[in-house]
């Protein structure tokens, strides 16, 4: 018997035999055989019969083979990869495919759970598997990057309980997918959707969510928050005179100077052209006279020059100032005022700072106060504003 184990191809094995050893019996089992007949216990109608059904499972045992291979193949095409768990939620079986992905061999996730291998998902992703399995519910389209020593993979899990014929739960089954390239392009897009691209600073449309953060955590906290403009001094001479690669390069460098003179986490960004803006939160009580500080920091962080391949470049600012809700009960209108302080600020000789005052009742706590630069200094790229208050 044991000569043909793993030999008998497409045939379908009966034994007939005038040994009735068991042991003889279970070694036609092992070698594949369909059925152990005894001579002399058995008829014409009792051989056709087994036969008939060693034909009959044989055909059904080659289809599944063939079904099963199907299957492999189907999810080695699609880069998935197939997941069994027993009932206590550790991996009974686990397919090649999965290996591909994580460098991981499959054989390494036997009996244990997806959390002692690949640490698990997020929290959020975390919850919500624990919440399927615990209600031993169907779940899909779970999502979380698997941290390996040389990068990292993004995957989606889907899978469905499996109760015996009794209603027994006795685990589940799945199927995982490796999405790291669409997610990272999804990733991308969305970065290019909030970034300029120039400086990597946030553009106009991360700005504008910042500020409704801003505004929604005022209402629900209270606090103040302080809205810079920002418009560079003497930018388009160096468009005109150094060229617009020295452009590009002076507005990199001044966003990198920008960064610098702001709190972690404050928030800075490139609105077009040569003007910015900035956010300062969780000001203190004398906001206005903070955001002045900052500005000032700004102010004296630009006084140097920007040196480019072309030759150096003297860049300044006007910067306006508007401390939300005290100039303004509304965002939108403080923005506003933050921007017509930065043009005060230019009309006051530029290189200065502004503080604007939208309404009468606040005029007494935030006053239009603007500072000329010192036009006699040397050092007249740094301008000096009057205290807001």
């Amino acid at each position: 018997m044991r000569a043909l184990e793993g030999h008998l191809g497409d045939a379908a094995l009966i034994v007939l035999s005038g040994n009735d050893d068991e042991s003889a019996a279970i070694a036609t089992m092992r070698a594949g055989g369909q059925d152990f007949l005894v001579k002399g216990h058995v008829d014409g109608f009792l051989l056709r019969r087994s036969i008939h059904y060693a034909i009959e499972r044989r055909r059904l045992e080659l289809a599944l083979e063939a079904s099963e291979a199907r299957f492999r193949n189907f999810a080695d095409a699609s880069g998935d990869w197939f997941w069994e768990t027993g009932p206590d939620h550790r991996f009974t079986f686990i397919s090649d495919g999965f290996q591909r992905v994580t460098g991981i061999a499959p054989g390494l996730l036997l009996d244990r759970s997806r959390e002692e291998v690949i640490g698990g998902p997020d929290s959020a992703v975390r919850r919500r598997y624990h919440d399927a399995l615990e209600a031993r519910e169907p779940f899909q389209n779970l999502e979380y990057w698997i941290e390996l020593p040389d990068r990292r993979r993004c995957v989606r899990i889907s899978g469905v309980p499996v109760f015996s014929r009794r209603r027994e739960f006795m685990g589940y089954q799945g199927v995982g997918s490796d999405i790291t390239e669409r997610k990272e392009l999804n990733e991308r897009i969305a970065r290019m959707a909030l970034v300029d691209m120039l400086t990597d600073l946030p553009n106009r449309a991360a700005f504008e969510e910042a500020l409704e953060r801003a505004a929604a955590h005022g209402r629900r906290h209270g606090g103040t928050t302080a809205i810079l403009y920002l418009d560079l001094d003497g930018f388009k001479t160096v468009n005109d005179t150094l060229g617009h690669a020295a452009g590009d390069e002076v507005l990199r460098q001044i966003s990198v100077r920008l960064r610098s003179c702001l709190r972690a986490e404050d928030i800075v960004a490139r609105l077009g052209g040569d003007e910015f803006a900035a956010l300062l939160t969780a000001t203190t009580d004398d906001a206005c006279r903070e955001a002045e500080a900052t500005a000032r920091r700004i102010l004296a962080a630009l006084s140097d020059p920007v040196m480019t391949a072309e030759g150096p470049a003297r860049i300044g600012a006007s910067i306006g100032v508007a401390i939300h809700p005290l100039c303004s009960p509304t965002i939108e209108q403080s923005v506003r005022d933050a921007d017509g302080a930065m043009y005060a600020a230019k009309r006051a000789g530029k290189r200065c700072v502004a503080c604007a005052a939208s309404t009468p009742e606040t005029k007494g706590r935030c006053p239009l106060a603007a500072a000329r630069a010192d036009n006699q200094s040397e050092d007249s790229s740094i301008g000096r504003a009057r205290s807001c208050g």
